[in-house]
C-alpha cells in the first residue's frame, strides 16, 4: 500500500539508527512490526489477569519521545 505521511526528521533518523535499517521504508516497517508485536503481547498479558499470575505493568503509551534528547 502506498502512503504519504509527514514524519518528524529527528524521529525518523533515530528510528533508522535504532533499527539499523538503511531506508525509511525498512525502518518504518520494522517499527510497525515491533509495535504490533508489543501490542499483541500486551493483549496476551491483559488476558491472563485473574488466573493467578501477575505480569509487570505496561505503560499505556510507552515512553515519550522527545526530539534532541
Amino acid at each position: 500500500m502506498r502512503t504519504n505521511i509527514d514524519i518528524d526528521d529527528e524521529l525518523m533518523a533515530a528510528t533508522m539508527r535504532a533499527s539499523g535499517k538503511a531506508t525509511k521504508k525498512a525502518a518504518v516497517e520494522e517499527a510497525m512490526r515491533h509495535y504490533t508485536r508489543a501490542m499483541l503481547m500486551q493483549d496476551i498479558v491483559q488476558s491472563t489477569r485473574g488466573i493467578g499470575w501477575e505480569a509487570p505493568a505496561f505503560e499505556e503509551d510507552g515512553p515519550a519521545y522527545e526530539p534532541g534528547k
